[in-house]
Order: C-alpha cells, then sequence, then structure tokens
C-alpha cells in the first residue's frame, strides 16, 4: 500500500485514503523534535521536571519550566478573557490535581489526580456542534522509557455554567484518566500479523521487520492475543468548521514502530470513533 508523508506529532505518515483537507490539518498540527542538541535538551527538561513535580501555583508563572509559555495568555472559551491554570501538588505523594480559572470567574476542576511525572496539555475546541468549546485536557510522560505506553485524556463539555466530563469511547481505567482500547492481533502468512479494533470493523495486516519478528518473539507474543492501548496523545483535526478530535493508541510494545489514529465524531449524543487509520512513527 502506497505510504504519504506527513509529519503528524512525532512524525506520523498516514496510509492513502485520508481526505486532503484532513492530511492538511494532521500536518499543520505536527510537533517535530528538534534535530539538533536534542540530548542537552533532554537533560535539561530532566533537571527541570524534579522542580515541576511538587510545584503548586499557575503553570504560566512556574519559573524554569519551559512548558509554561504554553499557559500565557490563553483564552480556551473563547470569550476574549485570560484563562489560567492551577497545578496542586498532593504533599508527599506522586501525584497533583489541576483546576483552570476562566476569566469570566467559572471555574473547571479537573476532580481525579494525575500523576505528577505527566506534561500537561489543554486544547479547546467545538468537537461536538453544540457552538461552546470543549475543553480536552491530556498529559504525555514524554521522561518515561515507554511515552507511548501512559497518557491521561479527558474532554469536558459546557452545561449551562458548568462543565462536565463527557464520555469518550474507551474504557476509562480507575488511574487518572487513562482510556484505553481493546486491540486483537492475530498471526498471518509470512511476516504479517493482522491488528484489528475492539468495537469498530477496522482490519489491518501489519508487516513486521525480522529482528522484531524473530528476535522480539512477535510471532510468538503476537499470535493470537487482545490487549487493551492507552490513548497516549491527541490532536484535533479538520477545516476549522467542523474539528474532529484525534487520538492516539500504540501497537505491540514499545520497540515497534506503529500505532493507530483514531478520529473521533458526534453521534445521537455520543462520541463514537468515526475513522480509523494505520500509521508508522519516524523518531
Amino acid at each position: 500500500m502506497k505510504q504519504i508523508r506527513c509529519a503528524v506529532s512525532f512524525g506520523y505518515r498516514m496510509k492513502r485514503g485520508v481526505a486532503a483537507g484532513m492530511l492538511a490539518a494532521v500536518c499543520a498540527a505536527a510537533m517535530l523534535l528538534a534535530g539538533s542538541g536534542q540530548g542537552k535538551a533532554a537533560e535539561r527538561e530532566t533537571a527541570l521536571a524534579g522542580g515541576f513535580r511538587e510545584y503548586s501555583g499557575y503553570l504560566d508563572a512556574c519559573r524554569g519550566w519551559k512548558g509554561r509559555t504554553a499557559f500565557a495568555g490563553q483564552d480556551y472559551d473563547g470569550d476574549g478573557k485570560t484563562d489560567r491554570v492551577y497545578r496542586t501538588y498532593l504533599k508527599d505523594s506522586e501525584f497533583c490535581r489541576y483546576r483552570i480559572e476562566f476569566g469570566n470567574q467559572t471555574v473547571l476542576a479537573i476532580r481525579r489526580k494525575v500523576c505528577y511525572d505527566g506534561k500537561p496539555v489543554i486544547k479547546s475546541a467545538d468537537i461536538n456542534g453544540d457552538g461552546e468549546r470543549e475543553i480536552i485536557f491530556s498529559q504525555q510522560y514524554e521522561l518515561s522509557t515507554d511515552m507511548r505506553g501512559l497518557g491521561d485524556t479527558a474532554v469536558f463539555e459546557k452545561k449551562g455554567n458548568a462543565y462536565v466530563q463527557a464520555r469518550l469511547p474507551f474504557e476509562q481505567t480507575g488511574q487518572g484518566y487513562a482510556q484505553e482500547a481493546v486491540v486483537h492481533y492475530q498471526k498471518k502468512r509470512g511476516q504479517l500479523i493482522t491488528v484489528s479494533l475492539d468495537g469498530t470493523d477496522f482490519r489491518a495486516d501489519v508487516p513486521i521487520r525480522r529482528e522484531l519478528w524473530v528476535d522480539g518473539r512477535y510471532r510468538e507474543h503476537y499470535k493470537n492475543i487482545s490487549l487493551a492501548s492507552t490513548v497516549w496523545d491527541t490532536f484535533l483535526t479538520g477545516d476549522g468548521k467542523d474539528v474532529k478530535l484525534a487520538c492516539k493508541l500504540h501497537l505491540f510494545d514499545k520497540w515497534s514502530e506503529y500505532g493507530l489514529v483514531l478520529i473521533l465524531d458526534y453521534e445521537n449524543q455520543r462520541y463514537v470513533v468515526k475513522e480509523v487509520l494505520l500509521a508508522s512513527e519516524e523518531f
């Protein structure tokens, strides 16, 4: 199958069959890792993470943490007033909580405690067509040895003067806002493994490179098994008027280059997986 090169977050290459408009939006949302000086940057970020872990206060005021600039001067609900994100470290633990203080005095308390090692990301867009911006909270675990195996994702919808967490088409686990989907693996001929996603009609034959097939023992581990995969990252895609939330799942184990991008839609008062795209990652 011919591939179309497209730089999605961390270099996804999307398979043919994606609408041109969606591809353009996905490319525009890309976050490419800098090629030079990555090692030093990672060391600095690791050092700063120690101080950020136990930080309590507004994120845009966290001195020394380079991520604070992403939270400065934000207007998440689109009312023209500045909104701020407050972080509370839970003393003597490995957890923290967040709340968004909107400029109009509304407060969104993100009540579940999440791991203090996570990097918070907040997006907003009208993804259900109700005329109000939904708040999309997520955490990425970039310092983990398996960053694509962890993640927190939650969508909050405005109902009157309050925000309510929406149910996504995944299984939310007991820890934080981790969202999981079940992936089925079945060995096929040659070095192919058929991948399917629970609750959808998606199926794809994935070629496995020799070192993983033999040394990584994929031919044995993924002969016929179903495993839960966590939504580890999200991005927004669309033409500005019809915005969709895209969720990333990783396939196999951390050594694999394959993942799935799930495009969500809102139908009959609920979020559904509208499209599933196979992607191979380039780091």
